[in-house]
């Protein structure tokens, strides 16, 4: 799945929740407001995904699952700094607040310089704009830009900051109110700026942000989430031809599954519903003409099975079911 420059093929999941942009669909991995250190362990799914994962699975998974604070508590905090003036920095600290209820919070902050390289098509674009400024910005007005707008997008042509920055802040609360069930709340922001490639050439972003809110109830094998990403790409714009990049999308996600077993566990049972809102928003810089009817709602139901026929040989059969209103 990463045979393209923005591949959304592979399906990224941190903690049970959709990891990449609203909308576009794209893994930003350097998006994701998490650190190693809280990295519990990463599961892989290779090839089509199953029944279990959803729409969009076809190219396998990657799912990211940090500590609880209830199971790894203390505190790290690390400094480095290399080349190309490089300074980053970042900690966790996670604690028991009460018996069954602990905290964790963790961020970071990345500042360099990145390679330069020069794009002889931005070049070739900018020296066309300065030797007849009046004719680039009569092009932006013609692509729905105001005078102000297309004089901006006219002078940033081409226009490199090869400064990264990236910062990063993740707060969750875990809650064991039984033996048999856990409530777990977390909230995540990411702030990164410097130079994204894209499908149309490099796009320069300043302070794009990304957040999430969820929400997780386990309760023996009920397992019900909610969850809500949303995005702010700022003030990005494509170096090409200035024009700018806007992405507010969200997506907004509930889930719910359950589980039984028969004949002695020989026989199980893992069923489930899952509901997608998709709500892209970019002022039609990527999703165009249809900007104002593209509401994406789809919802899915699906059952797996496994079956133990021996001790050693399983056998497993899934099915699923989805609708996509568009």
């Amino acid at each position: 799945g990463f045979n393209n420059i923005v591949s959304g093929a592979l399906h990224m999941l941190t903690d049970y929740r959709s990891a990449g942009l609203p909308s576009l669909r794209v893994n930003f991995m350097h998006f994701l407001p998490l650190i190693d250190e809280d990295i519990e362990r990463m599961e892989v799914v290779l090839g089509p995904g199953s029944a279990l994962y959803g729409p969009n699975t076809a190219n396998g998974v990657v799912h990211v699952i940090t500590k609880s604070p209830l199971e790894s508590q203390g505190t790290t905090v690390s400094l480095g700094v290399g080349e190309r003036s490089t300074y980053q920095g970042w900690f966790r600290s996670a604690f028991e607040v009460t018996d069954g209820f602990a905290v964790k919070f963790s961020g970071r902050f990345v500042q360099g310089d990145e390679w330069p390289h020069v794009d002889s098509t931005e070049v070739a674009a900018r020296e066309e704009a300065a030797a007849d400024p009046p004719a680039c910005v009569a092009d932006r007005q013609l692509r729905g830009l105001t005078m102000e707008e297309a004089e901006i997008a006219c002078g940033r042509i081409g226009n490199r900051d090869h400064q990264i920055r990236r910062s990063s802040l993740e707060a969750r609360a875990d809650w064991r109110f039984s033996d048999r069930g856990t409530l777990v709340g977390t909230y995540g922001v990411s702030g990164v700026s410097g130079i994204e490639l894209t499908g149309v050439g490099a796009a320069q972003i300043d302070n794009w942000l990304y957040q999430f809110v969820q929400g997780r109830l386990t309760y023996d094998r009920w397992a019900v989430q909610a969850y809500f990403n949303f995005t702010d790409s700022g003030e990005a714009f494509f170096l090409r031809d200035g024009l700018p990049l806007t992405d507010r999308s969200t997506l907004g996600v509930v889930q719910i599954q359950n589980g039984f077993s028969l004949a002695g566990g020989r026989q199980d049972f893992t069923y489930g519903w899952d509901y997608f809102a998709n709500r892209p928003d970019s002022r039609s810089t990527i999703y165009g003409d249809y900007e104002e009817d593209n509401d994406i709602n789809e919802w899915g139901l699906y059952l797996q099975s496994k079956t133990a026929l021996s001790s050693k040989i399983d056998l497993i059969a899934a099915g699923r079911i989805d609708a996509h209103s568009i």
